[in-house]
């Protein structure tokens, strides 16, 4: 597998996505420590797969010691997905510390492999430092972003 670093537009990166072969839902996981940007990298690849749902990691996790969020997320989304049955799951509400309404009801985590993405990239400004919250703005990544600008 080749792990060369790329640079490609989220049209670019979408319809690769769809190139693969796949009788299943694509699931495409975005990782990264905090104020790195995932949701924002999130939205705008699901932008480009057609509004493609997302599903944060935060309405899983609870931040207790000891508290796995893996098997919710494992029973709730991936296996309904994968068995080609529509994903609910139930939000963890970090105020409330508890688990709150359910979210979902949607069959695919990304786009049927018969679709493509047709449209034409949109031209969009670059992120300010200032965007992505004050720890980014400090980051290595903000001071690239202001570097560019």
């Amino acid at each position: 597998m080749d792990r060369q670093a790329r640079v490609a537009t989220f049209a670019e990166l979408a319809a690769r996505i769809l190139a693969l072969p796949s009788e299943r839902p694509r699931l495409v996981a975005v990782d990264g420590p905090g104020g790195a940007g995932k949701s924002i990298f999130a939205t705008r690849l699901s932008e480009a797969l057609d509004s493609a749902p997302i599903v944060h990691s935060d309405d899983f996790a609870t931040g207790e010691p000891g508290q796995e969020w893996w098997p919710r997320l494992q029973c709730q989304v991936i296996e309904p997905l994968v068995a080609g049955r529509p994903a609910r799951y139930q939000r963890y509400d970090w105020e409330r510390q508890s688990l709150v309404e359910w979210r979902g009801n949607f069959r695919r985590a990304g786009l049927d492999s018969r679709r493509r993405v047709e449209r034409p990239p949109r031209r969009r400004r670059l992120p300010r430092p200032s965007d992505l919250g004050p720890r980014a703005a400090r980051s290595p990544f903000g001071a690239r972003l202001a570097a560019r600008r």
